[in-house]
C-alpha cells in the first residue's frame, strides 16, 4: 500500500488553518501572517512550519509580532503540535 504524502503547500495551509481556528477561539485578532520556514522532518514523515503574524491590540497601531512553530503529519496533514517560537 502506497501512501500519498502532502506537499509543502499543504503543510503550510494546515498550519494556517489551525492558527486561524485557534485565534478565533481565543478571540484574538491577527494580521500580516507570513511563512517564515518550511522544513521536512524525520525522513519525510513530518513538516515543521513556522508562521509569524501581528497580534492586533485595542488600537490598530498596537501590534506585536509573534511566531508559532507547527509540526504537521506529512501523511494526513494533521497538526501534531503548535508552540511558541522565539524570533
Amino acid at each position: 500500500m502506497t501512501t500519498t504524502m502532502i506537499t509543502q503547500k499543504d503543510a503550510v495551509m494546515a498550519a494556517f488553518k489551525h492558527l486561524s481556528e485557534v485565534m478565533v477561539a481565543a478571540n484574538q485578532q491577527i494580521s500580516e501572517v507570513r511563512i517564515e520556514e518550511v522544513v521536512p522532518l524525520e525522513e519525510g514523515n513530518f513538516f515543521s512550519v513556522v508562521l509569524s503574524y501581528d497580534v492586533v491590540g485595542q488600537f490598530a497601531f498596537q501590534k506585536t509580532r509573534e511566531y508559532k512553530e507547527f509540526k504537521i503529519d506529512a501523511n494526513t496533514a494533521a497538526v501534531i503540535y503548535m508552540k511558541i517560537r522565539k524570533e
